[in-house]
């Protein structure tokens, strides 16, 4: 599997980006462990911060999909000693498909997942990432694979 570069901007819920003085990290975990032309993936990579505004860029395996994980300082703690830092933690509950890489936002599929079936009469032509997709009007089902 090759590797795509995925990037994007963490926020809070005000559009504000996640200050760099609050240590943020940022990891891409596999939805499932992989296997495929001789790779094993289980493991998260951590994504790199590219500027103090909040961008990011994370190499990772094309075709996997991928849950995103990110912990931070809560304000205040940032002088702490180390073993003494409160963080604050999210995993978000949706999942990035890395098929070809490109900003997070174009990556996410909120409404239609990989486990349902899509039903359109220009199924597969949709442009949906679904493990199923069934056009209506000639009744064929298509799978789709992702190969190696």
């Amino acid at each position: 599997m090759p590797l795509v570069t995925i990037t994007g901007t963490a926020r809070d819920h005000a559009r504000v980006p996640i200050s760099a003085s609050l240590r943020p990290r940022l990891w891409f975990v596999p939805k499932n462990a992989e296997i495929g032309a001789g790779l094993m993936t289980a493991t998260e990579v951590q994504a790199t911060w590219t500027n103090n505004s909040g961008g990011f860029t994370v190499e990772v395996e094309s075709g996997l999909a991928y849950r995103v994980r990110m912990d931070w300082l809560v304000p205040g703690q940032e002088n702490e000693p180390p073993e003494k830092r409160a963080r604050g933690f999210v995993e978000w509950p949706f999942d990035v498909n890395s098929d070809v890489g490109g900003d997070v936002d174009d990556l996410v599929d909120l409404i239609i997942g990989n486990d349902l079936t899509y039903c359109s009469p220009t199924a597969p032509d949709a442009g949906v990432r679904t493990g199923f997709q069934l056009n209506t009007t000639t009744d064929d089902l298509y799978q789709r694979k992702v190969t190696f």
